[in-house]
């Protein structure tokens, strides 16, 4: 008689959408992210500053009623950088974040590790033309580069860069989204 071959559960059931206290929520020892880079954090903390948490953390509750973390151990970061932040500047009104009421979407336990490698593994970062492009449009509606440039932890003179490079001709766009020109030689033109 064959073997049956073993049929994995859905990564990550969602059972609820909740809210929880910043100070009840710790990273899950299923998160797949083992260390979060400091310099990352900043620009997440950044950002988040400016546009609000875009993207709950996924956690599972535990046995004393805090939740752990199995997706978004640099939001989770980030947002006790920005708490230590507006303790120190309690006026700064970045800092609009309701540290009693985080978004949680809420999973199972046995399926954290799962989720935490898929949240972390099937995702694609945005490439630098629809970047460049998309903080084009941002100054083209009004924002101001230094406020573009705050809300994504880089400097001016980065974000500056980029909508020079989202006026290049399209063929051009093309063949860098393509990888058949280097960012190097498409800032030449």
């Amino acid at each position: 008689m064959p073997k049956k071959k073993a049929v994995a559960a859905p990564a990550a059931p969602i059972i609820a959408s909740t809210t929880a206290p910043l100070d009840k929520l710790y990273v899950a020892p299923e998160n797949a992210r083992f260390g979060v880079e400091p310099e990352n954090v900043d620009e997440l903390a950044a950002n988040i500053a400016a546009c609000g948490l875009l993207s709950p953390l996924l956690a599972y509750q535990d046995d004393e009623g805090r939740f752990a973390v199995a997706g978004g151990a640099r939001r989770l970061a980030a947002l006790n950088a920005l708490r230590r932040a507006a303790e120190i500047a309690p006026d700064a009104s970045a800092f609009k974040i309701d540290w009693d009421a985080i978004p949680v979407r809420e999973t199972l336990q046995a399926h954290a590790s799962a989720a935490s490698l898929a949240e972390n593994t099937q995702r694609v970062d945005l490439g630098v033309v629809d970047a460049a492009l998309a903080w084009n449009r941002m100054a083209a509606e009004g924002r101001a580069v230094s406020e573009i440039a705050k809300a994504f932890g880089q400097t001016e003179r980065f974000v500056q860069s980029r909508i020079k490079l989202a006026s290049l001709h399209e063929p051009i766009l093309e063949a860098l989204r393509a990888g058949e020109i280097s960012l190097d030689v498409a800032q030449l033109y």
